[in-house]
């Protein structure tokens, strides 16, 4: 085996490591999502429908802030992996590009 070859292993198993990594990345962004779109809205609703008053308010005030702040949280964790997918096949590219000069 050339030593070519073995850099070519070892590129795609980063390759494949970066790839998993922003799936799971984008995982988590999701269960975000649907944590702040189903279980907190469903939470601050019943909240809404069972307590009145000012106090209820602000209770309900902080938890659209905090449903706010989540999915902001989640968006940007989604761009991560976007960024993390587009950076492993500029990467790929570049490598098997050299690769095939280097032939």
């Amino acid at each position: 085996m050339r030593g070519g070859d073995i850099k070519t292993v070892i590129l795609n198993f980063n390759y494949n490591n970066a790839i998993r990594q922003a799936s799971q990345i984008e995982s988590v962004a999701g269960e975000l999502r649907g944590l702040a779109n189903n279980r907190l809205s469903g939470a601050l609703g019943s909240v809404n429908a069972a307590w009145d008053g000012e106090a209820s308010k602000l209770f309900l005030n902080h938890g659209e802030e905090t449903k706010r702040r989540i999915l902001m949280r989640s968006e940007e964790l989604a761009e991560i992996a976007r960024r993390i997918r587009r950076a492993a096949s500029v990467i790929r590219e570049t490598e098997e590009r050299a690769e095939r000069e280097i032939k």
